[in-house]
């Protein structure tokens, strides 16, 4: 074997070593996709605000005033004050999908009781996604970053011209 061999060796076993004893960590990247994509496949599109501990107890035991409520069951209770897509009534139950939190990844865990949120949930148990999740803060200051954002979906979604061409896949 040759000098130029055996140092290309080295080096060759160098790097294997090095890349299986290294930790991977990989950066997370996280795409919602568009709009009208998240509208059409979405079960349930609406803007929500959790409901407070004392309303959540008399609402949690009145199947007949919130959507989707199922006894046993781990389910966050929303205020709906907008809705879109999949609700009909004034408070709507949700879940959370049971992906594993990433240390690099966005996750959503609960929704909070002072904030808004532009919901996607998904299926019939109306699932919101935990990690790079396309349900988001709708911020009430106007300086905020994505407050200009969410304010042009909320538009979009008002239009009855946008939800039919995303219903017909027509998204120009």
């Amino acid at each position: 074997m040759t000098t130029g061999m055996r140092l290309l060796f080295r080096t060759l076993l160098c790097l294997v070593v090095v890349g299986i004893t290294t930790s991977s960590a990989f950066a997370c990247v996280c795409g919602a996709g568009p709009l009208q994509t998240r509208l059409r496949k979405a079960g349930a599109v609406f803007v929500g605000q959790a409901v407070e501990a004392a309303d959540y107890e008399r609402l949690s035991t009145n199947p007949s005033l919130v959507q989707n409520l199922v006894a046993g069951e781990d389910q966050q209770i929303l205020l709906v004050e907008k809705a879109w897509k999949g609700v009909g009534r004034k408070y709507v139950a949700v879940t959370f999908d049971e992906f594993p939190a990433s240390s690099s990844c966005p996750t959503l865990y609960f929704f909070s009781q002072e904030k808004k949120y532009l919901v996607f949930a998904y299926g019939k148990k109306l699932q919101v996604k935990r990690v790079c999740s396309d349900s988001w803060e709708i911020p009430s200051n106007p300086t905020s970053p994505g407050y200009e954002q969410m304010n042009q979906f909320v538009r979009k979604l008002d239009s009855n011209w946008f939800r039919l061409r995303a219903r017909l896949r027509l998204f120009f």
